[in-house]
């Protein structure tokens, strides 16, 4: 297996955790078969299911997530020493704001535009709800990994349990098309 610029290095730093590597590799195998099944049903034309694309995103950003604690253990350790647990507990802690961030914050408006125009305010509003989904599809990728880290590394539970108090304060928060008309539920 060669290394891509968004593949993690083929030979890890040696000094790097046996869990921590064996979870990126599994994360980089998951994201290479479903990769090259979406790529052939998209190429001969078959159906894609709204579940496979989503497989297929959440595979994809856990694959790269896990590639830059890799990458990171490797550049911060070139000679050995490192242990790559400070590399996960430093991309967990970007990781767990996945968590905390309210879906409908980066949902797009319509433009006045869009709204004009039927088939533009339908296509708009779809962009909104895609744009929703790909929050959720990195909060529940955001999950996975916390869980996974956490098991590598106890130092990371603490971030796993502001999941539990974001979750909560965003139980009443603003649905996709609230949040772009300004209005809550």
């Amino acid at each position: 297996m060669t290394s891509h610029p968004s593949n993690p290095p083929t030979s890890p730093n040696p000094s790097t955790p046996e869990p921590l590597r064996a979870v990126a590799e599994r994360a980089q195998q998951l994201h290479e078969e479903v990769a090259r099944d979406l790529a052939h049903r998209f190429t001969q034309g078959q159906h894609v299911t709204a579940r496979q694309v989503t497989i297929g995103l959440r595979a994809q950003t856990l694959h790269i997530w896990w590639s830059m604690v890799l990458r990171h253990d490797a550049a911060m350790t070139p000679g050995g020493g490192g242990d790559g647990i400070h590399g996960l507990e430093r991309y967990a802690s970007w990781i767990a704001s996945y968590l905390t961030h309210h879906p409908a914050d980066g949902a797009a408006a319509p433009t006045t535009q869009a709204v004009a125009e039927r088939e533009l305010a339908e296509e708009d509003l779809a962009l909104v709800h895609i744009d929703y989904g790909l929050a959720l599809i990195r909060r529940s990728a955001a999950r996975e990994f916390l869980k996974v880290a956490a098991s590598i590394s106890p130092a990371v539970q603490r971030l796993r349990d502001q999941d539990r108090r974001g979750a909560a304060r965003l139980r009443g928060s603003a649905s996709p098309e609230a949040a772009w008309r300004g209005t809550s539920r």
